[in-house]
């Protein structure tokens, strides 16, 4: 393996260096205003051509794939006068082409007044190593902007963020990672941040939005990016970044359950040549919940530094701590012989007396960004994140079968057990993005190599002593309270490390992949085909020393046609696939890794100057390799793989600015995510759990641009999620509840200040984000997680 793995970095480097050579022509250069300071999302486009680029954070931009000739350009952004040049391509390309922008007083005053934050965005960030527009991709990804991000008060990455994409379901099933289900499939182990793939055993914590500019959703299966994933997809967080550009906010925010939060944003330069920039995030609060005893206080230190080193190379350098401490335990579910909500949403099996679990998240990226060229550049990057929790848990005794082996009466047990976790995550990548030209067809290359490691420890035992176990009946709350006296809860000795008390629950997990795509455009670059492939080697060793190796490979085909200048028809056929974490074959073969396979057709379009955007997809996904256990009673008990399940579906995402300080999110998405194969064939036909058949999603903005109210803004929007499946084969059903939420607010903007008001569910219904059956994971009863009933959230905000 390892020798197959030299030969193709061999081939790669051989690759690089012939493309190197065959330089192509560009435009590039930089957008700043007149005081300097960059600016981002401006429209760089040539005239009566598919040819443009938007300007990044930075204020840069680059057009490739030019022949020798003379080109109008045209730059455009709101806020400031457009600005028309001509611009003439020789023997070289041209570059450091720098354009400042001259404020539209006309719409000047709207902008300060209506806070016309784009919510679309033309690209995705570099992290995802696309450098093209998304119109142009053949592959259905949403972007979710800082603009929707602050105005419905997102506060965390499963804080209401899924209704801005069709698809997308968070289950919120645990409070330290984000549980998302895209296309039927669950995807948390494609969790990326800044485009590397950070997921690990129940960490990193989940993203608190204080640092974060955007959340890009990418669908299907999208192995070449990132290998190891859920053929649902991913998403990756994007982080703050320096830009040098000198805004600055504060916003505090308070709401429902004592919610105390407050928020810092600086964003400045550190030198007069603007080459040393700094960002520096801030967040510190304090909240209770709506489940009894439950709270989440925390803060957050997100420090940043960029050092321009040259106008060809870019460090970055980005840290991040989040300190959280959880009130009761990691998840919170009601439990249930009867029915589905028998029971108040508030319901909790802890008690106030307990301490809180705390959480401590690390993480550190660095970027080091090179431009070889005016066509070819160079990116590396590393990131460490260490995630470390201690902490009991308390709740009905389910460590013994029957689970939780609550009695017709409502009797049962509640114990304690440890909350231990330590898991550390390091990795590295290492990509060219280039282009070249042989002849009249343009190439855009992407290579590169991507490792991974991955190490967790965890000690989730029972607390033994007979003296903290006590009776417990889900009827009776004050009798429960009065059952657990001061004696009764442990003391915990944590005097040997986690390390030495993990045992069975430790593993050591690493990968390393090279993957090599060529983006090849016919026809003045209208028809695009992308073929490409990512060799992935992947080892797992176990706590007791046994290790299992998997070398796999994914192709990936793409086709994508511009009928317009902005808007385009594509196809995909992808793969990917993920490691099967069950016991051995019967043969005592470890289980080979589970395959998934996308193909999908769509279309996109950018309207009225790309403020509007449209996507249609539909795709049919077949995962394979599925794991199920032995006949029951047999021991000792093994894997068998022959399941199969398949996914097919319609999505449809709408955003943008439909009217003048008018924006919009609208989506739906259809999805039939059936078992196909299985070892208990009654199984078979049955729906995927945690699947949604039916999700609907609004949200509307519509803020008055003049006249006495100006700045006053109302927003509205929906959320819908029909045909829910609960848990687990063998007894999965339909809930026999939809999730809906009806949200609203209002808004008032003028020149640097804010003030936002948004209420949600006002309907106040009692929704549940998941829930189970008798018979998954061997309980005997119902169970669900309540959502929040009608509350609210009101914020105060200072930029300057």
């Amino acid at each position: 393996m390892k020798k197959c793995l030299l030969i193709i970095v061999y081939i790669i480097c051989c690759c690089v260096g012939a493309f190197a050579q065959q330089r192509g022509y560009s435009i590039s250069g930089n957008i700043v205003d007149q005081e300097g300071a960059p600016v981002k999302g401006a429209s760089i486009r040539i005239e009566n051509t598919n040819h443009g680029a938007h300007s990044d954070d930075n204020g840069n931009y680059i057009i490739k794939g030019l022949k020798k000739g003379s080109y109008p350009l045209f730059i455009s952004v709101i806020g400031y006068k457009p600005v028309s040049t001509q611009v003439t391509l020789t023997d070289n390309s041209v570059d450091a082409l720098r354009f400042v922008l001259e404020p539209d007083i006309n719409s000047l005053e709207e902008i300060q007044i209506t806070d016309k934050q784009g919510i679309v965005n033309g690209h995705v960030s570099s992290g995802l190593r696309l450098d093209e527009p998304l119109v142009k991709i053949p592959q259905n990804i949403q972007v979710v902007s800082a603009a929707l991000i602050n105005r419905q008060m997102v506060f965390n990455i499963d804080d209401g963020l899924e209704r801005n994409v069709s698809g997308v379901r968070f289950l919120k099933h645990h409070a330290t990672y984000a549980s998302v289900y895209m296309r039927g499939f669950d995807s948390r182990a494609g969790s990326a941040r800044n485009g590397m793939n950070v997921a690990g055993y129940l960490a990193p914590l989940k993203e608190d939005m204080s640092f974060v500019d955007r959340v890009e959703f990418v669908k299907g299966p999208a192995g070449f990016m990132l290998g190891n994933t859920s053929p649902g997809g991913f998403y990756n967080v994007v982080t703050k970044k320096p830009t040098g550009s000198g805004q600055k906010r504060i916003a505090f925010t308070t709401g429902s359950y004592d919610l105390y939060r407050g928020e810092i944003d600086i964003d400045e330069t550190l030198s007069k040549d603007g080459r040393w920039q700094y960002r520096l995030n801030l967040m510190g609060k304090k909240v209770n919940s709506f489940v009894d005893y439950d709270s989440n206080d925390g803060y957050v230190i997100a420090p940043s530094l960029a050092y321009q080193v040259s106008n060809n190379t870019r460090v970055t350098v980005e840290y991040t701590y989040q300190y959280s401490t959880l009130g009761t335990n990691l998840s919170n579910y009601i439990f249930s012989n009867k029915a589905f909500k028998e029971f108040p949403r508030n319901t909790s099996y802890s008690d106030p007396r307990k301490d809180p679990v705390k959480i401590h998240d690390h993480s550190a990226f660095v970027e080091l960004e090179h431009k070889l060229s005016s066509d070819w550049k160079v990116t590396a990057k590393l990131a460490y994140l260490s995630f470390s929790m201690r902490g009991e848990h308390l709740g009905l005794d389910y460590r013994k079968a029957p689970y939780n082996n609550i009695d017709s009466a409502g009797n049962a047990m509640r114990r304690f057990s440890l909350l231990d976790l330590d898991n550390v995550t390091a990795l590295g990548q290492l990509y060219f993005n280039g282009s070249f030209r042989t002849g009249v067809v343009q190439h855009r290359v992407l290579t590169g190599l991507d490792v991974k490691s991955n190490q967790y420890w965890a000690d989730w035992s029972n607390i033994d002593d007979p003296k903290t176990i006590t009776p417990f009946n889900i009827y009776k709350p004050e009798q429960n309270a009065a059952n657990l006296k001061a004696e009764n809860f442990p003391k915990v000795d944590r005097s040997v490390s986690l390390k030495n008390r993990a045992g069975a629950n430790t593993q050591l997990n690493s990968s390393l992949a090279v993957y090599l795509a060529d983006e090849i455009g016919f026809f003045d670059d209208k028809l695009r085909l992308t073929l490409g492939g990512r060799y992935t080697s992947t080892r797992r060793r176990e706590y007791n020393g046994k290790t299992t190796n998997n070398d796999v490979f994914t192709p990936r085909v793409g086709l994508s046609y511009s009928f317009l200048k902005d808007a385009s028809i594509y196809a995909v056929y992808d793969q990917t696939f993920e490691e099967n974490y069950a016991p051995p074959l019967q043969n005592g073969d470890p289980a080979k890794p589970s395959r998934g396979v996308n193909m999908e057709i769509g279309a996109k379009a950018d309207w009225f100057g790309g403020r509007f955007n449209t996507t249609l997809s539909v795709f049919n996904i077949v995962k394979n390799n599925i794991t199920t256990q032995s006949p029951a009673g047999v021991t000792p008990r093994y894997a068998i793989q022959i399941g199969e399940v398949r996914s097919r579906g319609v999505e449809l995402d709408v955003k943008g600015e439909l009217l003048p300080s008018f924006d919009m999110v609208l989506n739906y998405a259809f999805n039939d995510a059936r078992v196909t194969k299985d070892a208990t064939p009654k199984n078979i036909g049955d729906y995927m759990p945690g699947s949604v058949k039916h999700t609907f999603n609004s949200w509307f903005t519509y803020r008055a641009p003049k006249g006495k109210i100006r700045g006053l803004g109302i927003s509205a929007g929906h959320q819908l999620q029909a045909d829910r499946v609960g848990y687990y084969l063998g007894g999965a059903n339909f809930l026999p509840d939809s999730y809906f939420s009806l949200d609203g607010g209002l808004s008032y903007v003028k020149n640097n200040y804010g003030i936002s008001l948004l209420v949600y569910n006002l309907t106040d219904n009692y929704n549940y984000t998941t829930g189970f059956f008798p018979g998954a994971w061997g309980y005997t009863h119902l169970g669900w997680q309540a959502a929040p009933g009608r509350n609210f959230r009101l914020q105060i905000e200072y930029k300057f």
